[in-house]
């Protein structure tokens, strides 16, 4: 079923992107995007996290005094949350659904804000974001809902003060959303100078990074577990093809003038977002799982860049035709290609990230990404045919 979907989003998508917007698209988008919200609300024992946030859940004394939090991993405003849900007596299928309900609001607030290519959006948010960050990940999908239906919004009119006190918020969450500080003064530099210093320190940073250096530098401080050297080739490729195919259109854009107009000035603010996550992931690239986890929801941006940008160059190319995008005079195949690669980028982590769940999870023999089950709270006693019933007992 989940690949099924991937089929379903990815074909929508094709067509949204050729017609430069489709309305009877929007249908599927309305469509695919009920049928996620319900997926999401009504899963269990769906994610490699779900028993173990679960378990967590069960153990918080709900007659404890609310700001004390305890020894368990997770951060206090997590604590105070759960604590808030077991006061009101909620289970945890409830308390779970309403959570993955509220992510999917602030999801779908962000994306009918700022981008023209809906179903697309719902595409590129589907194998990582979705199926990772909303389905196991919970707090560090929290956060992600709540910088894009608030904090972009925020940041966009400048209202600084509330976007502060939004990431104090979320990083109760979760401790990495701290980093999402910084952006109100990153989009106070615009000036070509400051931003070649800035690629400069970044790769000095980098390379001292696969040095070990940052690791040594980190015993001082007892973190030197999160910077050790620990490599994912895969994830800094596929990075840096999204990235390139972001940059290569943003600079089209920019030449022709269309990052001015209509909804071409959302373009320019999301680029320079975007482009700080990407020179951070490269900084930390040494160490996968923290570069992963701390710009995650600057990753997500392209979730609603890469339409806007696909949206915009179908626009000019239907007036004047592609001649530079890919710096190939005359070719007009380039905004095809990039669609392409994107999609197949988007299918083929699809496929690998379901196949870490039935690693990660301790699926049975005979599951795979094409059979990958879904399973809900109306239906929970089949858990038990695929996943170990050792484990499931263990977390209750």
């Amino acid at each position: 079923m989940f690949i099924l979907i991937a089929i379903v989003l990815s074909g929508a998508a094709l067509i949204e992107i050729a017609d430069g917007g489709n309305r009877n698209i929007d249908r599927v988008f309305t469509v695919m995007f009920i049928i996620l919200t319900a997926l999401l609300c009504f899963r269990f024992g769906q994610g490699t996290d779900y028993f173990a946030y679960r378990y967590y859940y069960s153990t918080i004394d709900a007659r404890g005094r609310l700001l004390i939090n305890s020894l368990y991993h997770g951060e206090l405003g997590w604590y105070v949350v759960m604590m808030i849900a077991r006061r009101l007596r909620l289970s945890f299928d409830i308390f779970l659904g309403l959570i993955s309900l509220s992510m999917m609001v602030m999801l779908r607030r962000a994306i009918r804000r700022y981008s023209p290519l809906k179903t697309t959006s719902l595409l590129l948010l589907y194998p990582t974001f979705y199926l990772t960050y909303f389905f196991s990940a919970i707090r560090q999908g929290l956060v992600l809902s709540l910088f894009f239906g608030i904090g972009l919004e925020l940041l966009e009119k400048k209202k600084t003060v509330a976007y502060i006190l939004l990431v104090l918020l979320m990083s109760s969450f979760h401790t990495s959303a701290i980093v999402l500080v910084a952006l109100p003064l990153i989009l106070k530099f615009e000036s070509r100078q400051t931003d070649l210093f800035a690629v400069a320190v970044y790769l000095i940073g980098t390379v001292m990074g696969y040095a070990g250096v940052w690791n040594r530098l980190g015993t001082a401080f007892g973190v030197q577990g999160y910077l050790r050297v620990d490599i994912s080739v895969a994830a800094i490729i596929l990075r840096v093809i999204l990235a390139f195919c972001i940059y290569k259109m943003h600079r089209h854009l920019k030449n022709r003038g269309l990052t001015s107009n209509d909804m071409g000035q959302m373009e320019p603010f999301l680029y320079r977002l975007y482009m700080f996550g990407f020179l951070l992931f490269l900084f930390l690239s040494f160490a996968s799982t923290l570069s992963q986890r701390i710009t995650m929801p600057l990753k997500a941006i392209e979730v609603v860049l890469l339409p806007l940008q696909l949206y915009l160059v179908q626009k000019m190319r239907k007036g004047e035709g592609l001649t530079t995008l890919l710096n190939v005079k005359g070719n007009k195949r380039a905004l095809p290609l990039i669609a392409l690669i994107v999609i197949a980028i988007i299918n083929v982590e699809t496929v690998k990230n379901l196949n870490s769940y039935i690693i990660q999870g301790d699926y049975l023999d005979g599951v795979n990404p094409l059979n990958y089950p879904y399973v809900s709270v109306f239906n929970r006693q089949s858990i038990y045919n695929y996943v170990s019933s050792y484990r499931i007992q263990f977390y209750g």
